[in-house]
């Protein structure tokens, strides 16, 4: 698990300190938190229900996801997941591309970056 010094260091997007917040100030927890996100089997589970037409269960699973990103400080990828998650509920999954397409980039950057 990388330090919080190292993580700040490598990854300046990240409001830390709201990320923290949501710890309640415990960096071993938020280190914890930020490792599991960034090890998350989300990529092929969405795409697995984009193929099968299954928005109920993309909805959920991109709604967690989002929670998620927010509680580390991760705000333009929780954005990107509240955009998806609100495509997807309210049934307009055709314009869901554009937006899956910025959120892989910027999720894959990060699983990557760590």
């Amino acid at each position: 698990i990388l330090s919080l010094d190292t993580l700040r260091s490598r990854f300046p997007e990240i409001d830390f300190d709201a990320g923290m917040l949501t710890c309640g100030g415990d960096e071993a927890l938020y280190a914890e938190l930020f490792r599991d996100f960034v090890e998350l089997e989300i990529v092929d589970q969405l795409q697995q229900f984009y193929e099968k037409g299954d928005f109920k269960n993309y909805c959920i699973r991109i709604h967690g996801f989002k929670n998620s990103a927010y509680s580390i400080g991760a705000k333009e990828i929780g954005d990107l997941a509240f955009e998806m998650e609100q495509m997807t509920r309210e049934e307009f999954p055709e314009e869901l591309q554009t937006v899956w397409n910025k959120w892989m980039e910027r999720y894959m950057d990060l699983c990557q970056k760590y």
